[in-house]
């Protein structure tokens, strides 16, 4: 890692597919489902576009399309068995990171509803009049089928992937096994009723607690076998308690933003990140990295507004990259031909959001290097490394860094920091990196 960042700076002065079965272009797009939710709640995007737009309420649901489901979402299958919500992690407890929610549907074929889970958080709930209603749920490169065996019965899932810390950024790699690709996890709870679930032909019968209730995967290890016993639902998977007042200020910021998407589509996220309310901003750039919007994402990490923006946009752009195998090189594609950014610029900066091996963290190079880099001309690039620096060195924070300020601002905080960490020193060990 630190050879390839130097040189970098000198120019500057295991593979599977995500995707279970995705339907082909040539699949004739049909009505699968339809919104439940409030105008504006779900936002589609063709299989082959570019451009999201709301969802009015009670509309169809395409199958093909890509469907964003903005927090409080909900859709129901075509013959109404099913009903999917989409309550995203609003007071952000979640056990693994959920920033957005999105799904592609397939035409149900011995099934009530076939989802494809790209990310997040979705709810199923049987509201079949009575008996079983199934689901067909693919995510990352699996196919489970869920029955749901009476009505009322409910299952939480959640889906989120991440980079391995340092994983090396390559330029137009080529996607054979052997590949680094992101990791994935999924876990599925069952909150009420009775499920059978099939992994991989192997039917596993579960009950809401106390009873076997949770499923976990990762695409680093073999499919569950067995479902895990729980005596009481976790509090994070308790959707019926009340919210908390940060919960209940995030719910109606997206409210808002829901109703303004409604009206100006093209305009909606641009306004939210102008506003003077913070939290609003927030919500621009959690809904900026859920919509693709790559452009919103890197004109923010130049001049974040506050050390919140800041710390998110790095967040979410770490996320991001994670969606997808390729969402690495579609990022490094959109900085050279759309930013203007050099080669080496570029992969400077997926570099810095791949981030850190524990070898790397234990060579005194890799800190000169981020050093240096809060010298560079590119802003977003000093503020990386400098996003870096404050989580490895702690200490770093008696002399603030301001990641709207100017290249002067950063060189001079650049000469305090470098007090604190001589060119052959080690930071102290961190306890939780």
């Amino acid at each position: 890692w630190v050879s390839t960042l130097i040189m970098s700076w000198g120019v500057w002065a295991g593979w599977q597919s995500p995707s279970a079965d995705p339907p082909s272009p040539l699949s004739p797009r049909v009505v699968v489902a339809r919104v439940r939710s409030a105008a504006g709640s779900l936002v589609a995007r063709l299989a082959q576009g570019t451009r999201y737009q709301p969802l009015a309420a009670e509309a169809d649901i395409f199958s093909s399309d890509r469907i964003v489901a903005f927090p409080n979402a909900s859709l129901r299958s075509k013959n109404g068995r099913l009903t999917l919500s989409f309550p995203g992690d609003l007071e952000g407890n979640a056990p693994m990171p959920i920033y957005d929610t999105a799904i592609i549907l397939h035409p149900a074929e011995a099934v009530d509803l076939d989802v494809n889970l790209q990310c997040g958080r979705l709810l199923l709930e049987n509201t079949a009049p009575e008996g079983s209603a199934t689901c067909r749920l693919r995510f990352w490169n699996q196919t489970w089928t869920i029955a749901l065996e009476s009505p009322e019965t409910q299952v939480l899932i959640d889906l989120s992937s991440r980079w391995p810390a340092g994983t090396r950024f390559q330029p137009r790699k080529a996607e054979t096994p052997g590949t680094p690709a992101p990791i994935a996890s999924a876990q599925l709870l069952l909150l009420k009723g009775q499920a059978t679930v099939d992994v991989g032909g192997v039917a596993l019968a579960m009950s809401a607690p106390p009873g076997p209730a949770e499923l976990r995967w990762s695409s680093l290890h073999a499919p569950p076998r067995v479902p895990r016993k729980l005596e009481s639902l976790p509090a994070w998977a308790d959707l019926s308690r009340p919210r908390t007042p940060q919960a209940r200020a995030r719910a109606e910021g997206w409210d808002r933003l829901r109703q303004l998407f409604v009206r100006e589509p093209d305009q909606a996220l641009l306004r939210f990140a102008q506003s003077r309310e913070p939290l609003l901003r927030l919500i621009a750039l959690q809904a900026a990295q859920a919509l693709d919007d790559r452009e919103q994402l890197e004109r923010t990490l130049t001049a974040p507004s506050t050390q919140e923006e800041w710390d998110l946009c790095v967040t979410l752009l770490r996320h991001w990259i994670a969606r997808q195998p390729d969402h690495d090189q579609l990022l490094y594609d959109f900085l050279i031909t759309q930013k203007q950014y050099t080669s080496a610029e570029g992969r400077i900066f997926l570099q810095l959001l791949l981030g850190f091996s524990e070898d790397d963290l234990n060579q005194a190079e890799t800190y000169q290097v981020l050093l240096d880099y809060l010298t560079h001309e590119k802003a977003t690039l000093r503020n990386l490394a400098a996003w870096h620096l404050l989580r490895l060195l702690p200490e770093a924070r008696r002399f603030p860094y301001k990641p709207d300020g100017s290249r002067e601002d950063a060189q001079r905080t650049r000469e305090q920091w470098k007090h604190l960490l001589p060119p052959s020193a080690l930071p102290p060990p961190l306890k939780d990196w």
